[in-house]
């Protein structure tokens, strides 16, 4: 059953990849000591049964890597609205325009 006639989703590239949490750093890490002979599914349960397993001070390894991720998002995060900061500013505003006054928005709606 190749694709399943489900079509790949194109990755823009200028996109900034999410952070990972502890515990998709630890399932990425240890994903193929695991993954021999058993389905997806069996493959998360039994990392998820393991993550649980870990003291916290095996999981500091995986949080700190965590912790540094989410720090390069945020930079990357940061750089990136810089970026398009002029883009936004050219573009019109898009969306339905704020009311001033909440007394203005209930007479409008009792004349419609």
């Amino acid at each position: 059953m190749e694709n399943a006639g489900l079509a790949k989703a194109k990755k823009n590239e200028d996109e900034v990849r999410k952070p990972m949490s502890g515990y998709m750093w630890f399932g990425k890490e240890n994903r193929d000591k695991f993954a021999k002979g058993l389905e997806p599914k069996d493959v998360m349960k039994k990392l998820g049964d393991e993550w649980k397993k870990l003291s916290d001070k095996e999981k500091a390894k995986y949080e700190k890597m965590a912790k540094e991720d989410k720090e390069r998002y945020d930079k990357e995060t940061k750089a990136g609205a810089k970026k398009d900061e002029g883009k936004k500013a050219a573009a019109p505003a898009k969306g339905k325009k704020k009311k001033a006054d909440s007394e203005e928005g209930s007479e409008a709606e009792t004349e419609n």
